[in-house]
């Protein structure tokens, strides 16, 4: 079974001391040994490939989820600024606490009405 050639063979034949190997193996053991050995090949590649196609997904999902994170802080800082300036118009400097109490209330107002629309399309 062993795809050598015969000089390589017959030197392990006499090195060893064994007549159990065989002088000559057919074309078609060759060709046996080689397609296991490709298969053995294929599935160790097939199976890095799919630890790098996990990695890559992961490594995805952490950027997308950074992204949405930072579009929310952007989102809010918008609302929060709008609601300022808002209640800037309404109240006078005098009357903080109810320029406070309405940013505050603006703010989850305008959090509960956007938290069913999605952060990527335009309102």
């Amino acid at each position: 079974m062993l795809c050598l050639p015969e000089a390589f063979r017959y030197r392990l034949r006499k090195e060893t001391g064994s007549s159990k190997i065989k002088p000559k193996s057919s074309a078609l053991q060759c060709f046996g040994m080689a397609m296991v050995m490709l298969l053995i090949f294929a599935v160790t590649e097939s199976a890095a490939a799919l630890e790098n196609a996990k990695r890559g997904e992961q490594l995805r999902e952490r950027i997308n989820k950074a992204w949405d994170e930072g579009l929310k802080r952007i989102w809010l800082r918008q609302i929060e600024a709008g609601c300022k300036a808002e209640a800037k118009r309404q109240y006078s400097a005098i009357r903080f606490n109810k320029r406070r109490a309405f940013v505050d209330q603006c703010i989850a107002k305008a959090a509960a009405s956007g938290s069913t629309q999605s952060m990527h399309q335009p309102n």
